[in-house]
């Protein structure tokens, strides 16, 4: 990592009790990883946490940076890139939340 200056966005690959997280994005209609851009005066680790605690909740996890990576982006103009991997040891205990995050990683109410 650190190979690309001026990281503009950040890729998740979240872990949650040995399972992957994705989110719903509303645009696309897709489950994606979480992620998004690295706001003015942000490290790529700050923007990680941030954009993982604003798309999933997940306040407590450990941060391992992968790689950077350059990709055209036809929307904006963010196309260098870090992908970053955090395994979070989150508890949610709200039932309501619960039931949402159970289906945001795919795992059914019976908890299989």
């Amino acid at each position: 990592m650190g190979q690309l200056d001026n990281i503009e966005f950040v890729v998740i690959l979240t872990k949650y009790k040995d399972k992957w997280v994705f989110c719903w994005h509303k645009k696309r209609e897709s489950f994606e990883n979480p992620g998004g851009h690295v706001e003015k005066g942000e490290t790529p680790i700050q923007a990680a946490k941030r954009e993982l605690y604003e798309e999933t909740g997940i306040t407590d996890c450990e941060i391992i940076p992968l790689w950077d990576y350059e990709q055209p982006c036809l929307e904006k103009d963010w196309d260098k890139i870090t992908a970053i991997v955090a395994d979070a040891t989150y508890d949610i205990t709200d039932e309501e939340e619960l039931s949402d995050y159970k289906r945001r990683i795919g795992q059914k109410e019976d908890g299989k």
